[in-house]
């Protein structure tokens, strides 16, 4: 049953709120692996359904014991800023998303491996390109 409920304050048209109820959409999950070097995160990561690795730091040695089917993808690891040769890791990983985002793939789990080793090459390109 529909029922469209429009009420009237200083002579504006309002429609109810209750009409503009929704029911929720489902959302891909944002997870976040917290743990000591070597504890297993990116293992565990890489069993996530059809995974790709953004890599900061090498992160294929894991997975070479596992059977090749079973192993997740990798895009090449972000290089380190460089401003004479005009690297900037930024450039790389936003063409590396965009490729992802824009065109056809089975990927269903993105795997920033690590973090804090992105921060720390965001950091250095930074001051790699401070022109002070």
């Amino acid at each position: 049953m529909a029922l469209l409920i429009n009420t009237q304050s200083n002579g504006v048209t309002k429609m109810s709120y209750l009409s503009q109820v929704k029911k929720p959409t489902p959302q891909a999950p944002v997870i976040t692996i917290v743990g000591f070097a070597g504890s297993g995160k990116s293992s565990l990561a890489g069993l996530f359904p059809n995974a790709i690795f953004f890599q900061a730091e090498n992160a294929t040695s894991v997975f070479e014991t596992m059977p090749e089917h079973l192993q997740p993808a990798f895009f090449p690891q972000l290089p380190i800023a460089n401003a004479k040769k005009n690297i900037k890791t930024s450039d790389v990983l936003f063409e590396q998303l965009r490729e992802l985002m824009t065109q056809e793939h089975d990927f269903k789990t993105v795997v920033i491996d690590s973090i804090t080793a992105l921060n720390i090459m965001f950091e250095q390109e930074v001051v790699e390109f401070d022109e002070k």
